[in-house]
Order: structure tokens, then sequence, then C-alpha cells
């Protein structure tokens, strides 16, 4: 079987396996982040041109509209990254809100094409269709952010807290992030591909590219049920310093030890 030696100066000369580096949960870390980076980038460039395009598969907004949208999701991540996500991280840990993010994914990849029209009826007769059109817009693009900002964040974390020690970061964060750039060359391409072949149905073309990516979504929601580490809840890797720690508790006990010792026979 292959094995991996560090290389790095303070290397304990430690020999790993690939199956110990590569174990399930880091496998599954890894699909699930390249997933994540697929649908959040396809999302990013699905809502603009959905957003622009002409009824009835689209919603006909202007550039200032979309522009306005966009900026208003931007103020979402901001406070949600500042004031919401690290209390919501130390309450459910960062596996669960890895998993609660990629759930959120395919609830706005689901909702997003059954917004109405900005000349719909209202709901209940209150307000007007572009009113309604507007907040089913701001709340689906919400569950979204709070979907990318918790997701990206919790999976570094989850990645960097599966290695089995310092000596394989690099090689899993180089991993992840070859994966992350493929899931972002990938995306945009694939859901442009799939939007240009919805103008081509009807009713409710739309459907098509953003049902798929809800489809790749859940997928990975399933898969990070899978994710069952004890160890990646941390806030990193911290081995070597629970080491140091003990050895300095060990030395600390043996220094009073010999000071009572030497009490004892004065």
């Amino acid at each position: 079987m292959s094995r991996l030696r560090s290389c790095s100066p303070e290397s304990s000369g430690e020999v790993l396996t690939k199956k110990e580096v590569l174990n399930r949960d880091t496998i599954l870390l890894l699909v699930t982040y390249f997933i994540f980076q697929l649908a959040n980038i396809s999302y990013n460039s699905l809502y603009p041109i959905f957003a622009e395009e002409e009824e009835p598969t689209g919603r006909g907004l202007n550039i200032e509209g979309v522009g306005l949208s966009l900026a208003f999701a931007g103020v979402i991540t901001i406070l949600f990254q500042i004031g919401v996500y690290g209390k919501l991280r130390e309450r459910i840990g960062n596996k669960v809100t890895y998993r609660i993010s990629l759930a959120a994914f395919v609830v706005a990849f689901i909702l997003m094409p059954w917004v109405g029209y900005r000349e719909s009826n209202p709901f209940q007769g209150l307000g007007t269709g572009a009113g309604w059109l507007w907040a089913e817009l701001g709340a689906i693009l919400v569950i979204k952010t709070v979907a990318s900002v918790g997701g990206l964040t919790s999976a570094l974390l989850l990645i960097t807290n599966s290695a089995p020690n310092h000596n394989v970061l690099g090689t899993l964060n180089g991993l992840a992030q070859t994966l992350s750039a493929a899931g972002r060359a990938a995306g945009p391409f694939v859901s442009g591909s799939l939007f240009t072949a919805a103008t081509k149905i009807q009713p409710k073309g739309e459907a098509l590219a953003f049902g798929i990516f809800a489809g790749v979504s859940f997928i990975g929601f399933l898969l990070s049920f899978g994710i069952r580490g004890s160890g990646l809840e941390a806030d990193g890797w911290s081995s070597e310093d629970e080491d140091e720690e003990d050895e300095e508790d060990v030395g600390d006990e043996g220094g009073h030890a010999n000071e009572r010792t030497g009490l004892i026979r004065k």
C-alpha cells in the first residue's frame, strides 16, 4: 500500500497510509465540498440571467433592480458572518451547520423558479405583484446567503479538522482547493447551458436549471450525513498542543513531587 511521508523539517517521521489520510470523513468532505462550490457558483450565475430574462422564463428585472438585489444579499452576508454565524456554530457545531447549509441550497434552488411576476395578482389582494416579487426574491436570497456563508466556513473547518496530523494539512487543503476550482469552473458553463435550454421549454422552463441543481445539492446533503468523525468539531487540529500540555503537566507534577520529597527529607 502506498504511504505518505512528510517532507517537513518539523516532521516526527510518522508514516501514514493513504487510507488513513483519505478516510471516509475526508472523502465525503471533499466530495460534498465540490458539490457545495458547484451549487454556489451555479446559483450566482443563474440568478442574474433569470432575473433579467424576459417573462415568462425570467422575471424581466432591469439592471438596477438586479444590482439592488445583489447589494441586499451582500449586506445580509456581512451581517450574518459578523453577528450570527459564530454563535450558531458554537451552538450546533460544524457538521450540523454544514448539513443545514446544503439543505438551504436545496430549498433556495427549488423556490426560485416559483417566484411571482411583476403583474401577478397579489396574494389575498394584499400589496402589488411587484411588491410580492421583491419580497419573495429577498427571502430566497437570504436563504441562499445563509447557505453560502455557513457552508463555506464550516466546510473549511471540517476539512482542516479531519487531517490526522499537521503533515497532511497541505495535501488536504490542496485537494479541497482543486475540487473547489473544478466546481467553480464547471458551474457557470453547465448552468448557462441549462438555462439556454430552459428558454425553449414552456411552461416553467426556468425550473429545469434550478431543479437539476436542487437535485445535485440534495445529493450533497444526503452524503453529509456520512460525516461522523468525533474530532471534527474542534476549532483546529491540536494534538501536538495537547501533547505539549500533557508534558508540561507531567513536568509540573514531577517538580512538585520532588519539592515535597525534599521537604520530607529535611
